[in-house]
């Protein structure tokens, strides 16, 4: 009853990944094709398995040459910041003339048209791979490898994750990888709690913006004060917490004042709760919400036309959006936990107070007895209102000296040389049969 027929092949992997596959009725079997038609044909990329027994023979020469280089594994294609950072390693690893490959994996939030990978590959070519999924997706996918260290060699997972312990479901894979890179120190704590070896505190690569010359004439035009929050809603509406900002800025500011608040929504089609919330925006004229995707330059019009951004997350493993609003030179108003704490200078006045809370049930994956940050709705329109009513060179101060901290320490530049020094280490383990 399927205009596309169900196969083994859709049963097994849909099963590995989810326990069970139950046929019994048509809603189920709809569910099926449906997944594997979006997701999972691109996840174990079934088309290149196809094409595998001709490349075979090629690939496992190159598995087996003592060159050095990276097979980078991750959601490449997607719009997300998973993908960011597979991106940026691209970029790095040109810069400093270390072979890789990309082993791309399907994602919901991929943008085929639009994004391109340099080097991409059917299968690993190298003998060092560096994961970039969070902690439930490598799970799943160690899980579905029958020799999985056979396959990608050293492995290095750069995994976000955004509560203070991690997931029990995560401690059987996390045998497979050699090392850990830590994107923040709170991640960092995470992993080392959890007893995990060789955890490395690698900051990820954020790049400078690159001005979009349309837009610049259109800069100085009269307009609103501007706030602007712009999160993934496929990242859980209740750890991104953008009804808290709406609660802020409805308490800062009336009805009569100039100003307003601008949020800039991905993936919102895959997130139930986005539709009510964007239902109680739109009681608001001064709030907008924007969905449709934007090409980077249409992205940094955003951030060069606000006057604050404005994060009150109860949760960050980094917090990406936080170090490009730093990265374009705009002050900056978030919650004072978790990742983005590393982002922020520590004396900055714009951090948010909050209170520690226990997750609710179904709050958030593996939140049991987990806690995280409820930022104060009080302090939040504080800080708005502290913003709103500074002159334009104080806060262009506050944005000068976001920006600098933010350079120093995660530019590609600053990257290059922490990079080398593990790439380097790498190389002379594997060459002497270390690792």
């Amino acid at each position: 009853d399927q205009c596309i027929p169900i196969t083994n092949l859709m049963t097994l992997l849909y099963s590995k990944l989810n326990s069970t596959t139950n046929l019994t009725q048509f809603k189920y079997r709809q569910t099926l094709v449906n997944w594997y038609q979006q997701i999972g044909k691109f996840t174990f990329d079934i088309d290149g398995l196809v094409k595998k027994e001709q490349l075979y023979e090629r690939d496992n020469n190159a598995a087996k040459t003592d060159m050095f280089g990276i097979n980078l594994v991750g959601y490449a294609r997607s719009v997300t910041g998973l993908g960011e950072d597979i991106r940026h390693l691209t970029q790095l690893l040109e810069l400093m003339g270390i072979p890789f490959c990309v082993v791309i994996l399907g994602h919901a939030a991929d943008d085929i048209q639009n994004v391109n990978v340099a080097n991409a590959s059917h299968s690993p070519l190298y003998k060092c791979s560096l994961f970039c999924m969070n902690l439930i997706e490598f799970d799943k996918f160690t899980f579905v490898y029958d020799d999985f260290k056979n396959t990608f060699g050293f492995t290095i997972l750069q995994a976000p994750w955004e509560l203070p312990a991690l997931p029990d479901i995560s401690r059987d894979s996390l045998r497979f990888v050699d090392e850990f890179w830590a994107i923040s120190n709170f991640v960092e704590q995470a992993f080392i709690q959890a007893g995990c070896n060789n955890v490395q505190h690698v900051s990820p690569i954020c790049s400078d913006p690159k001005s979009d010359s349309n837009c610049e004439s259109n800069i100085n035009q009269p307009r609103p004060f501007t706030f602007l929050y712009v999160f993934d809603a496929g990242s859980f509406l209740s750890r991104k917490n953008p009804q808290a900002v709406v609660e802020s800025f409805q308490r800062a500011f009336s009805q009569s004042q100039n100003v307003r608040l601008v949020f800039k929504v991905s993936n919102g089609e895959r997130n139930s709760q986005f539709n009510e919330f964007r239902q109680k925006c739109a009681a608001d004229c001064r709030i907008q919400v924007i969905t449709e995707p934007q090409s980077s330059s249409q992205i940094t019009t955003l951030y060069e036309k606000m006057d604050c951004y404005i994060s009150l997350h109860r949760s960050e493993g980094f917090g990406r959006t936080i170090a490009e609003a730093c990265l374009h030179g705009n002050p900056v108003i978030a919650t004072n936990w978790s990742g983005s704490c590393d982002i922020l200078p520590v004396d900055s006045e714009l951090l948010v107070e909050f209170s520690l809370r226990e997750l609710r049930e179904n709050e958030y994956p593996f939140g049991d007895n987990q806690h995280w940050a409820e930022p104060s709705i009080a302090s939040g329109a504080e800080k708005m209102e502290i913003v709103f009513n500074m002159t334009k060179t104080q806060r262009h101060e506050i944005g000068r000296k976001n920006r600098q901290h933010v350079a120093d320490r995660y530019s590609i530049s600053t990257a290059a040389a922490r990079y080398q020094a593990l790439f380097t280490e790498y190389e002379k383990q594997l060459t002497i049969g270390a690792l």
